[in-house]
């Protein structure tokens, strides 16, 4: 999620080695990627602090940083949220990536 009105399915994150995004952009775009490229399954947003990761909460609204070139710090792998609204529910689980 790039945005809280920007999307990009099956998109590339490239994070440089002292965590800071160089680019989003999508899979399709990508010829081949370097052998250390690591999928994962799930919406992938800016970090987002525990306290406020609470069921019936919209990812929309907690991620407020832009996923965007020069963003430094952590992001996360989210899994098992509302698909439809990207509401929190009891069964979501946000991983630190």
């Amino acid at each position: 999620m790039v945005s809280a009105e920007r999307l990009l399915l099956n998109a590339v994150v490239e994070v440089d080695d002292n965590d800071t995004v160089r680019q989003v952009f999508e899979l399709a775009n990508c010829m081949s990627e370097p052998s250390n490229t690591l999928f994962y399954n799930g919406l992938i947003t800016t970090f987002v602090p525990k306290e406020k990761r609470i069921a019936g909460q919209s990812i929309k609204d907690l991620a407020t940083d832009g996923l965007v070139a020069g963003y430094h710090g952590k992001l996360l792998l989210w899994q098992g949220m509302a698909s439809a609204t990207f509401q929190i529910t009891q069964g979501t689980k946000a991983t630190e990536i």
